[in-house]
């Protein structure tokens, strides 16, 4: 992934906009290449509305092995 969106997706102060901007792109990027998916690091935010949820779970079911409801990354 790019550094600059990991370190976006990482950020707790990022406004809700651009929260909004980077749940969108996750749910439309495949994350191949050997790199690890955005929303990977978009599923543990805790300031996250319904909808973006429900948009990381529907592509969490489509994106393969990894459980978006199992354990959380260190």
């Amino acid at each position: 992934m790019n550094a600059v969106l990991e370190g976006l997706a990482a950020n707790p102060a990022l406004p809700p906009d651009l929260l909004a901007r980077l749940v969108r792109l996750a749910v439309r990027s495949p994350g191949t290449g050997g790199e690890e998916p955005l929303w990977l690091d978009l599923r543990d935010r805790e300031d996250l509305s319904r909808d973006q949820v429900l948009a990381l779970a529907a592509h969490d079911a489509a994106a393969g092995p990894e459980p978006l409801t199992g354990p959380r990354r260190a």
